[in-house]
C-alpha cells in the first residue's frame, strides 16, 4: 500500500473536568505501529528525563543542607566562673586559651601560646588535674606557697621540665614522679614536711640545685652521690644524724647543714657552711 493511502485523521474531545484527549485515526496498521513505538520511545525518554530531574532536585536539597549546616555555629564552651582562689585547677589546663582567660580572672598572665614558664605561687592550690600533664613544653614552674600534698602521674610527662619549685607545700614525702623529670636542674622542696629521700633522687643526674631545708629529713641515701652536677645542696633545719661516705664524691660549691643533729661527717670534696 502507497503512502497515499495512509489516511491520518484526528479530533479533540474535552471532558467535564477540562482534561482533553486527542484521538487519532490511521487507517494503515502499518503506521500505526510505527507511530506507536515511536510514542514509547518518547515516552520512555520523558520518564527517563523525568527521573534524572528528580535525582538532580534532590542533590540540589542536600547542598541546601549542608550549606545551611555550615552557617550554624558550633555550640561556645561554657564560661568558666571566676575563682575566688585556685584550689582545684580546671581540666582546661590543658587548654592554653582557655588556661590563659581563666587565671587572668586571678590576676595570673601567661604569655604567648607556647607557654614555657608558669607560676602559679600562692594560689592555695590543693591539687593539680591530669591534664596538667599535656603543658609538655613546661620549662620552669613555679608551684611554692600552696597547699600541695601529692602530684598526678602525668606530671612525669613534662619531660622538658628545668625548674621545679614546690616550697612551702604540705608535701610529707618527695612525690616519685618528679623523678621521671630527668632534665630537672633545681629543685626547690624546702619548707615541706619531707621525712626521706628516696633512693630514686639519683636519677636527676643534671640537678644542680637542690634545696631541702626545714623539713623533718632524718637520713641521706648513697644515691645522693650519683648526683655529680650538683653544685648547691641545703639541708638546713632537719633532723639528720650522719651523712654515708658516697656524700663525699660530690662537689658542691654551697652546702648548708646548719640545725641538725649530726656528729660526725665524712671526708668531703667541698666546702662546709653551717650557717644558712
Amino acid at each position: 500500500m502507497s503512502d497515499e493511502s495512509v489516511k491520518i485523521t484526528s479530533s479533540v474531545t474535552s471532558d467535564k473536568n477540562g482534561v482533553s484527549t486527542v484521538n487519532v485515526y490511521v487507517s494503515d496498521q502499518k503506521t500505526l505501529n510505527e507511530i506507536l513505538t515511536r510514542l514509547e520511545a518518547v515516552q520512555t525518554y520523558l520518564t527517563d528525563t523525568q527521573s534524572q530531574l528528580k535525582a538532580v532536585h534532590e542533590r540540589l536539597k542536600q547542598i541546601e543542607l549542608s550549606s545551611k549546616q555550615a552557617e550554624i555555629q558550633p555550640p561556645k564552651q561554657p564560661e568558666i566562673q571566676p575563682p575566688k582562689s585556685l584550689e582545684i585547677l580546671p581540666p582546661q589546663i590543658s587548654d592554653l586559651e582557655i588556661l590563659q582567660k581563666w587565671l587572668a580572672t586571678c590576676g595570673v598572665h601567661l604569655p604567648g601560646k607556647n607557654l614555657s614558664s608558669l607560676y602559679l605561687d600562692a594560689k592555695n592550690i590543693v591539687a593539680l588535674p591530669p591534664e596538667f600533664g599535656q603543658l609538655t613544653k613546661l620549662d620552669s614552674l613555679a608551684l611554692y606557697n600552696n597547699q600541695l600534698t601529692t602530684l598526678p602521674s602525668e606530671f612525669g610527662n613534662l619531660i622538658n621540665l628545668r625548674m621545679l619549685w614546690l616550697n612551702n607545700n604540705l608535701f610529707e614525702t618527695i612525690p616519685l614522679v618528679i623523678f621521671q623529670l630527668l632534665k630537672l636542674e633545681r629543685l626547690d622542696l624546702d619548707n615541706n614536711h619531707i621525712t626521706t629521700i628516696p633512693n630514686e633522687i639519683g636519677n636527676l643526674t643534671n640537678l644542680e640545685v637542690l634545696y631541702l631545708y626545714t623539713n623533718q629529713i632524718e637520713t641521706v641515701p648513697a644515691a645522693m652521690g650519683q648526683l655529680v652536677k650538683l653544685r648547691v645542696l641545703s639541708l638546713s633545719h632537719n633532723k639528720i644524724k650522719g651523712l654515708p661516705p658516697e656524700f663525699g664524691s660530690l662537689n658542691l660549691n654551697t652546702f648548708c647543714l646548719r640545725n641538725n643533729p649530726i656528729k660526725d661527717l665524712p671526708k668531703l670534696n667541698f666546702r662546709v657552711i653551717l650557717a644558712y
